[in-house]
């Protein structure tokens, strides 16, 4: 029995079509979760917001007389909202991830992504502006493209791949990878 993927109609991984005869793949590279789920979602931060928190809410039960027994267990709903949170960020972190493939050829850079529904980007060199690399202390980096001027991309679209706060000059993507592009 064919297992049916939502991505089985893809004549290359990562690619709506087959590439014409005189364009090549240069390098591909998926989004890397773990690195998705600190640098964009933030969640080590998060963990350390809640952790704050618990200890706040456990120090304010104790100073008002309550036992440890007591203290904890009046912080335990905020415990169970904590990881059921950090918990449902981090599988959208790992669908985000597994659903995202960037494309590079010898004229265009292609972004495949989307959770539920599946986007394919075609961006061509010659409405690129400039890119950038920025690198992490893990290996992992972020590749930031920034479009000229008269060029779009949707942010609604390509959340979370792009960078923050640019809602009216988009700068796609934010990869997160951990192989290296070379061109």
């Amino acid at each position: 029995m064919n297992k049916m993927l939502e991505h089985n109609h893809e004549p290359a991984p990562g690619l709506p079509q087959a590439l014409p005869q005189d364009e090549r793949v240069l390098w591909q590279g998926r989004a890397e979760f773990s690195s998705l789920a600190r640098s964009t979602f933030h969640v080590r931060k998060l963990a350390i917001y809640f952790a704050l928190l618990l200890g706040l809410r456990l120090t304010f039960k104790l100073g008002d007389g309550a036992g440890l027994a007591s203290g904890l267990s009046g912080s335990a709903g905020l415990l169970v909202l904590a990881v059921v949170a950090l918990g449902l960020l981090l599988l959208y972190a790992w669908l985000v991830a597994r659903s995202t493939m960037y494309t590079i050829t010898n004229r265009r850079v292609v972004i495949r992504s989307g959770v539920d529904v599946p986007v394919t980007m075609n961006l061509p060199f010659s409405r690129i502006e400039a890119a950038d690399l920025r690198r992490h202390a893990d290996g992992s980096g972020d590749l930031s493209i920034r479009l000229e001027a008269g060029s779009r991309a949707s942010y609604v679209l390509l959340w979370p791949l792009v960078k923050p706060w640019r809602l009216f000059r988009v700068r796609p993507p934010r990869a997160h990878h951990r192989r290296p592009v070379y061109l």
